[in-house]
């Protein structure tokens, strides 16, 4: 498939999504790796989409901060 077919393939997915489904912002999330070698998350952001998707927000993890946890997804 083509760049332009594959594109033209997600504006209708998404075309065709009701309200509810529609995508309002995204949540972004930042990792680094720690002294061991393990990947944390290191920060957390919110970047909204279209009217009436709240506010941004961003959010930064320093060492020893109990949030900055080992990160369980896929490396």
């Amino acid at each position: 498939m083509t760049n332009r077919k594959t594109l033209d393939s997600i504006k209708n997915r998404l075309n065709n999504l009701s309200p509810h489904e529609r995508i309002n912002g995204l949540e972004l999330v930042g990792i680094d790796k720690d002294p061991n070698g393990d990947i944390v998350i290191v920060s957390k952001q919110y970047v909204p989409m279209g009217k009436n998707s709240g506010e941004a927000w961003q959010e930064v993890y320093p060492e020893g901060d109990p949030r900055r946890v080992k990160w369980e997804g896929n490396a």
